[in-house]
């Protein structure tokens, strides 16, 4: 099994659990406040199976430039690692605008926790959403964090799967596209159609489908099996919640895919909101690292390790 994935799974994984009262929901920094590292600093975890994910290992960073909340120092060390430059003889995307296929990875440091959108405005919770998303944060303040389909090694969902700095692979024809990601071997069906199946079973995923806006493809899902949540500190969406993604291909320091991710949950949230990320042309990760969640979900100390327990029925 691949170390750096069980090393940046349990360091998302303790920073939930390790969050400080002031880093709580209702204390959010806003834009430009300056970054500051939380209380709980240090240096990433060891390979050893007892040093992963541990608190010390966690880390707290105010991002001054949109007051979100970053898994910081030893992420971005990590990060480095897995964007080396490319040769000059490594394969170049399609010079199709509308050509996704290929291998691509978040290439920015991830998000722990949104507080502002893309338009520099704090998230616009409705009081549930504002009750769960507290909940949450108080939850692994306490070191009882929630148990979530990441601590399940379930499919978490499009955005917390697309937050991740691993690679994913994307296949397409005129009729569908397929993401297929190195982390969970989550698959993302994605149906060229405008309108959804009838009847269609519920899923982790959703029911994705999609049409062409120019050269920039909106996907449109709806349908999950369970809530999700959009960010590891537990930013909620509710399994009757709707993603819209618009994906489009840029070249602004080399090819990348830009994907924006609009939120449109009027039980947890006043209004749509959005983020976004961008994503490097990485064809030397076509070789996809094997999968195996057994350290985390099936080890004698698995979920047990981070003192998880069930989430409330009400806010799933």
């Amino acid at each position: 099994m691949r170390k750096s994935s069980v090393h940046w799974r349990a360091l998302m994984l303790a920073t939930v659990v390790v969050w400080s009262a002031n880093c709580a929901a209702f204390a959010q920094p806003g834009p430009g406040a300056g970054a500051a590292k939380g209380p709980a600093q240090g240096t990433p975890a060891g390979d050893k199976p007892d040093n992963l994910g541990t608190p010390d290992q966690a880390v707290e960073y105010h991002d001054p430039k949109t007051g979100n909340i970053t898994a910081g120092p030893p992420i971005e060390a990590f990060l480095k690692q897995q964007l080396t430059p490319l040769p000059p003889e490594a394969p170049k995307p399609s010079a199709d605008p509308r050509d996704f296929q290929g291998v691509w990875l978040h290439d920015q440091v991830g998000v722990m926790r949104i507080n502002f959108d893309d338009e520099q405005q704090l998230v616009p919770f409705t009081k549930d959403g504002r009750r769960i998303a507290d909940r949450r944060l108080k939850a692994g303040y306490s070191r009882t964090p929630y148990v979530n389909a990441s601590l399940q090694c379930l499919p978490p969902g499009q955005p917390w799967e697309l937050e991740l700095n691993f690679p994913f692979r994307v296949f397409q024809t005129d009729k569908y596209l397929v993401f297929a990601f190195e982390e969970y071997h989550t698959i993302w069906n994605i149906q060229m159609s405008d309108r959804h199946k009838p009847d269609q079973p519920a899923q982790y995923m959703g029911d994705s489908i999609a049409h062409w806006d120019g050269n920039t493809l909106v996907v449109d899902t709806v349908n999950y099996k369970a809530g999700i949540w959009i960010d590891p500190q537990g930013t909620p969406m509710s399994a009757k919640g709707h993603l819209i993604q618009r994906i489009k291909r840029t070249d602004e320091g080399g090819p990348h895919l830009e994907i924006t991710t609009i939120v449109d949950d009027k039980t947890l949230y006043s209004k749509p909101w959005s983020f976004t990320r961008t994503f490097a042309w990485r064809p030397d990760r076509a070789e996809f690292a094997e999968f195996n969640c057994e350290r985390q979900a099936t080890a004698p100390d698995g979920i047990s390790r981070y003192g998880a327990v069930p989430e409330p029925l009400d806010d799933q």
